[in-house]
C-alpha cells in the first residue's frame, strides 16, 4: 500500500474518526422493533445486506453486535474476513440493527463523510494493520 493519499486526505487513527464497536442507548423501548442481520446476509461482493430480519429489541439487545443506520460492517473472524464479507448498513428498521457476534462496527464521528461503499478506498492505519493481516479484506473511506 502506497504512503501517498489523494489532495485533502490525512493518515489518522481510526479513534480520532469513529466510534468502534458502537451499543445501542440503555433507554430504548425494549418492544421496538430492530433489523436482525446473520453472517448469511453479508455479502463479499456488494456492500449491502443480502436479506434482513425483523426483532424486537428485547430479543438482540444482549448477546448480538450493536449497529446503526450508516455504520460500516465487516466480519471479524476468517474466511469470512478474507473473503471481504462485510456491508454499510442502511434501510434498518428505526435505524438500529443487531447482528452475528462475529462483526466489527465503524461509526463515523459527526462531520466524518459516510461512506457510501466499502471497497477500493484508503483508510487509516487500522486498515493498514488489517490489510497487511487479511490484503482481500475491505477497507473504509476516510476523507
Amino acid at each position: 500500500m502506497s504512503d501517498k493519499l489523494p489532495e485533502g486526505w490525512a493518515f489518522v487513527h481510526l479513534s480520532e474518526i469513529a466510534l468502534l464497536n458502537p451499543r445501542h442507548p440503555k433507554n430504548l423501548d425494549h418492544s421496538m422493533p430492530v433489523t436482525f442481520v446473520p453472517m448469511a446476509a453479508l455479502s463479499e461482493t456488494k456492500p449491502e445486506f443480502q436479506f434482513t430480519e425483523e426483532r424486537p429489541l428485547a430479543q438482540v439487545r444482549k448477546g448480538f453486535t450493536h449497529f446503526a443506520e450508516g455504520d460500516v460492517l465487516f466480519a471479524k473472524i476468517t474466511p469470512c474476513m478474507e473473503n471481504g464479507k462485510g456491508a454499510v448498513a442502511r434501510g434498518l428498521k428505526n435505524k438500529l440493527g443487531c447482528g452475528t457476534t462475529e462483526l466489527h462496527v465503524i461509526r463515523p464521528l459527526e462531520g466524518i463523510r459516510r461512506p457510501r461503499r466499502q471497497r477500493n478506498c484508503v483508510m487509516t492505519s487500522a486498515s493498514r494493520w488489517m490489510r497487511s493481516i487479511c490484503p482481500r479484506s475491505p477497507c473504509v473511506c476516510a476523507q
